[in-house]
C-alpha cells in the first residue's frame, strides 16, 4: 500500500483547519464543516476510496478538537455536536462513494474509448491489408501498443496442419512473457474446424489460445501472451475476441483477393492462349489445304508418277489430313470456349451419326472391327449431329490409336431412364490409375507415347461439347486391358410420327 496518497490526504485535511482557523470569526460552525467535507471529495476525486475514508474521519477529529467547544479536546459541550459528527461523517462516506464512483466510471470511459480507438484503428488498417504479412504486423502492433501483450498466429498449411507464421520475441517462454503450448493451439483449431462458425477461446498456462474464425472456414489461431509485467488490464477479453474476429475476417479477404487474382490471371493466359491458337490455326489451313490437294493431285496421277513417288504424295496426303484434323480440334475447342459454338439442336438418330463417324475413320483403322450395337427402342435424341459426329470420330480415333491392329472396338448405345447412353470401348493400354478425370483437361495425354501424334485436346473437345448438350462424358479402366469411354445426353420428348398422308406443313 502506498503512503503517498493518505499523506496527501493528510494535507488537504490540514489545508481546510487552516482556511477554518482564520474564518471561524466570520463563518458559523455549519459552514466550517463545509470546508472539510470539500477536503473529502477532493480526496475521492483524486486520491480514491481508502484516502478520502481517512480524510473524513481525520476531518471529523479535527474539527471536533479545534472548533467544538470545549476546544482543544475531544469532549463534547453540547450533546447535538454528536449529531452534527454523525452527519459530517456519514456525509463524507457518502461523498466518498459517490466521487469514487464517479472517478472510475470516467476511468472505465476513458479506458472503453481508449480500446474502441485502438480496435477501430486496427480495423481500418486490416481493411485495405495487401497480404498476409501486412494483416499480422498490425496485430502484433495493436496487441503491443494497446495491451502490452505478445501474439503468436499459426495458420494452416496447403494440407491444412498449422504451422507457426509469427511468435513475439520471447514467446519460447521466461520471465516475461509464458511459454504457449502448439498441442492446445491444435486442439482450440480442430475444436472451430468441428463447430462451424463457432469461436472457441481456451485460457492455459497464463496464454489465451483464440480460434480465428471466418465465415467460410477457420484461418488459424491466435495465442495472446501477456507478461507478469504487463499492468493490469481488467475486461480485456471482449476486446481480444473482437480482434480476433477482425483478424479472421482480414485473412479470409486476403486469401480471396489471392484467389480472385490468380483466377483472373488464369482467365487471362487462358484467353491470349486461345486467341493465339486460333490465329495461327486460321493461318495454317491456307497452306495445309493447297498441300493436301496438291498431294490428291499427284496421287490422282497414278501409275504415270511411278511407285516411290506415289507412296511419297500418299504420305504427304496422310499427314497433311493429319495436321488438318489437329488445326480444326485447335480450332474447334477456341470456339467452344469462347462460346461462339452452340449446338444446332435437331432430332438424329444417333446410330447413323455413329455409323458415319466409323466411316469417316475408315482409314485409320486399318480393318480394325468395329462393331455398333443400339438397343432396338434406342429413340431419337435431340443433338447437334455434327458435333455429336465429331466426339465419336475423337472417341473412335483415340481407341484405334491406342489399341493393338487386332484390338476390336466397339460402340454401344443404351437407355438409362431419361439419358442415351453411348460407350465406345477398346483393348488399349488402358488410363493410368487415378486420371480418368484428367485425360479430360487440355493438352493432357493419358497414354505418354512420342509415337502416337496428337496435343491431347480430343478429349477437353468431346467434354465441352457433350456439356454443352446438357449431358457428361466419363472414362473408366476395363477389366482385362483397355478403356470404356461413356458419353450420355438427355433424351427428351421426341416429335410424334406423323400417319400416313399427314402433311408435314
Amino acid at each position: 500500500m502506498s503512503v503517498r496518497p493518505y499523506a496527501w490526504s493528510l494535507a488537504g485535511v490540514l489545508v481546510a483547519w487552516a482556511l477554518s482557523t482564520f474564518t471561524q470569526d466570520y463563518f458559523a460552525l455549519a459552514n466550517i464543516v463545509m470546508l472539510f467535507l470539500l477536503a473529502v471529495v477532493a480526496s475521492a476525486y483524486w486520491l480514491g476510496r481508502g484516502p478520502a475514508v481517512f480524510s473524513a474521519v481525520i476531518g471529523v477529529a479535527v474539527f471536533d478538537f479545534f472548533f467544538v467547544p470545549p476546544k482543544l479536546s475531544f469532549a463534547v459541550a453540547d450533546a447535538q455536536y454528536l449529531v452534527t459528527f454523525a452527519v459530517m461523517l456519514l456525509t463524507g462516506l457518502a461523498i466518498t462513494g459517490l466521487a469514487t464512483g464517479l472517478r472510475r466510471a470516467g476511468e472505465d470511459a476513458q479506458r472503453r474509448e481508449r480500446r474502441a480507438i485502438d480496435l477501430y484503428a486496427l480495423a481500418q488498417a486490416l481493411s485495405g491489408a495487401p497480404s498476409h504479412a501486412f494483416v499480422l504486423e498490425a496485430a502484433r502492433d495493436y496487441f503491443e501498443r494497446s495491451h502490452h501483450a505478445h501474439i503468436a498466429l499459426l495458420l494452416p498449411d496447403a494440407a491444412g496442419a498449422l504451422e507457426v507464421v509469427r511468435a513475439a520475441p520471447g514467446s519460447s517462454g521466461g520471465p516475461a512473457t509464458p511459454a504457449w503450448d502448439v498441442n492446445v493451439a491444435r486442439a482450440v483449431f480442430g475444436m472451430a474446424a468441428d463447430a462451424r462458425g463457432a469461436r472457441p477461446a481456451i485460457e492455459s498456462g497464463g496464454c489465451l489460445y483464440l480460434a480465428l474464425s471466418a465465415p467460410l472456414c477457420t484461418r488459424g489461431v491466435m495465442v495472446v501472451m501477456r507478461g507478469t509485467a504487463a499492468p493490469e488490464d481488467p475486461g480485456a477479453e471482449p476486446d481480444f475476441a473482437t480482434a480476433a474476429a477482425l483478424l479472421a475476417l482480414a485473412l479470409e479477404r486476403v486469401h480471396l483477393v489471392d484467389v480472385a487474382h490468380r483466377a483472373t490471371l488464369h482467365m487471362e493466359n487462358e484467353r491470349l492462349r486461345n486467341t493465339l491458337l486460333a490465329a495461327l490455326s486460321h493461318d495454317l489451313r491456307t497452306p495445309l489445304t493447297a498441300i493436301l490437294g496438291s498431294a490428291d493431285a499427284l496421287r490422282l496421277q497414278g501409275a504415270d508418277l511411278g511407285a516411290e513417288r506415289l507412296a511419297l504424295a500418299d504420305a504427304i496426303a496422310t499427314e497433311a489430313r493429319r495436321t488438318v484434323d489437329l488445326v480444326e480440334n485447335i480450332l474447334d475447342m477456341a470456339r467452344l470456349e469462347s462460346g461462339a459454338l452452340a449446338p444446332d439442336r435437331q432430332w438424329h438418330s444417333l446410330e447413323e451419326i455413329a455409323g458415319a463417324a466409323v466411316a469417316a475413320r475408315a482409314s485409320m483403322l486399318c480393318g480394325r472391327a468395329v462393331s455398333v450395337a443400339f438397343a432396338a427402342d434406342f429413340p431419337l435424341v435431340s443433338c447437334d449431329a455434327v458435333l455429336i459426329e465429331r466426339v465419336l470420330v475423337n472417341l473412335v480415333e483415340n481407341a484405334a490409336r491406342f489399341s493393338p491392329a487386332d484390338g476390336a472396338i466397339g460402340i454401344e448405345g443404351t437407355v438409362h431412364e431419361d439419358q442415351a447412353v453411348i460407350a465406345v470401348r477398346d483393348r488399349g493400354p488402358g488410363i493410368p490409375e487415378g486420371q480418368e478425370e484428367a485425360i479430360f483437361g487440355k493438352f493432357v495425354r493419358g497414354v505418354p507415347n512420342e509415337t502416337v501424334p496428337g496435343l491431347g485436346l480430343g478429349l477437353a473437345i468431346c467434354r465441352a461439347i457433350v456439356e454443352a448438350h446438357g449431358g457428361r462424358i466419363r472414362a473408366q479402366r476395363r477389366a482385362g486391358g483397355g478403356t470404356t469411354m461413356t458419353f450420355t445426353l438427355p433424351i427428351g420428348s421426341a416429335p410424334a410420327p406423323m400417319a400416313p398422308g399427314e402433311d408435314s406443313a
